[in-house]
């Protein structure tokens, strides 16, 4: 008897570790994709790392730098383009990428623009038109309009949306089948265990999973690794901050929920040992 019921805890025992690990793996690949690669998440951390913002600064200091090297003063490109044009033009990328669309960047107020500039910068200089000069602006207008294009792309977000359709479909077919695990696990507990011993073990797989999820993260979050990811540009390293910092966030507050659970259920528990008591 007393053998009986020394294996009968073991295999209790083993069965609350695979239950926990179980739902711990499923809560983390039902967070991927909207933690940390879905359409929401980004936009949040773009708001968040001003990312239109850095962008626009970068692409006008490589701009007047590009214009420095072909002789042009600074001011000829200073504001040739508003701010707003390239947040209106990241958001149409971020919206005909997502679609499976090739994202039409319109520069041809961009080039007119700074074609006329620059024939008035010319002519200022007191140069003469010729065709090696025309050749000059039209080739400085080129790299400045091809780089803005570049700019307003957004480097690496193919590479997102790559990671986000590999993963989307095989975590939710994993996800199901942890899901259909847990209930088997948590139905043959349920058989194995007295009713008491089974919400004991359920209190202790939540509360378990709960305080992964809220330490692990929180340690992660703490320690600020992805401050540290080499990444160029400085946009894309912001960006790829705070999207990394806004999921361990949401994931602590998954594992926060848990406990919070768990502690519950433990209340729970207790309160009706000492009723029956």
């Amino acid at each position: 008897m007393k053998n009986q019921e020394k294996a009968r805890s073991v295999i209790a025992s083993f069965t609350v570790l695979m239950l926990t690990l179980c739902t711990v793996t499923m809560i983390g690949l039902l967070a991927i994709i909207p933690f940390f690669l879905s359409q929401d998440a980004l936009t949040e951390a773009m708001e968040k790392s001003t990312f239109s913002s850095n962008v626009y600064d970068e692409w006008l200091a490589k701009s007047k730098d590009i214009a420095t090297q072909y002789g042009v003063d600074e001011e000829v490109v200073e504001g040739i383009v508003p701010q707003t044009k390239m947040e209106a033009d990241i958001r149409l990328t971020l919206q005909e990428t997502s679609l499976d669309e090739d994202p039409f960047i319109d520069t041809l107020a961009l080039s007119q623009e700074l074609r006329r500039r620059l024939v008035v910068f010319m002519e200022s200089q007191e140069l003469t038109l010729t065709s090696e000069v025309q050749a000059g602006i039209d080739e400085l207008v080129d790299l400045i309009t091809d780089d803005y294009i570049r700019s307003a792309t957004i480097p690496y977000y193919d590479l997102f949306l790559s990671a986000r359709s590999r993963i989307d479909i095989p975590s939710r077919n994993l996800s199901i089948i942890l899901f259909l695990l847990i209930v088997s696990l948590a139905y043959f507990l349920n058989r194995l265990l007295p009713r008491r011993r089974w919400y004991r073990s359920l209190t202790t797989v939540s509360l378990s999973a709960g305080w992964i999820y809220f330490l692990i993260p929180g340690y992660l979050y703490v320690e600020g690794f992805y401050d540290r990811i080499q990444i160029r540009p400085y946009s894309i390293q912001r960006l790829a901050a705070l999207l990394f910092e806004n999921g361990l966030v949401k994931l602590i507050g998954v594992g926060f929920v848990l406990v919070l659970v768990g502690s519950i259920l433990m209340y729970l528990v207790l309160s009706k040992k000492e009723t029956v008591a």
